[in-house]
């Protein structure tokens, strides 16, 4: 099974023991954009689990992101192929911030994901046809 880590998932990952596990599988991939995403959430808000606030500093970000990296693939899509995706996203009702999904949804669909992981229910209703599970 070939799984695309979104950004939520890699977040997962880093809160959660059994989903760094799964991560540790090396059977999945995701977009350089994705660790971008993941320094700016965990840096800034962080998460909260069990009522105890996640955050991290830039550097143990950076460094939690170089470990992690060693164990995905990396799918990037070409300016063409964004050019593209973007020219059919009226009638997907892609617009502001959803575009970040659905171009993390075409990385996926260009790497031959079997399913996404992630725990954003946005990617459901983006076309793409690619089952959803929680990491």
């Amino acid at each position: 099974m070939k799984y695309y880590w979104d950004t939520s998932a890699l977040i997962n990952a880093a809160a959660s023991p059994a989903v760094r596990q799964r991560l540790a599988q090396k059977e999945g991939f995701t977009r350089t954009h994705a660790l971008a995403e993941f320094f700016a959430r965990m840096t800034k808000q962080g998460i909260v689990v069990n009522q105890n606030r996640i955050r991290f500093e830039p550097e143990d970000a950076a460094a939690w992101l170089k470990e992690a990296s060693q164990e995905l693939g990396f799918v990037e899509l070409e300016a063409a192929e964004v050019i593209q995706a973007l020219e059919g996203t009226k009638q997907l009702g892609v617009e502001g911030p959803r575009v970040y999904d659905y171009l993390h949804g075409k990385s996926a669909v260009k790497g031959q994901a079997d399913k996404i992981l992630t725990r954003n229910n946005d990617f459901q209703h983006l076309g793409l046809n690619l089952p959803c599970e929680k990491p």
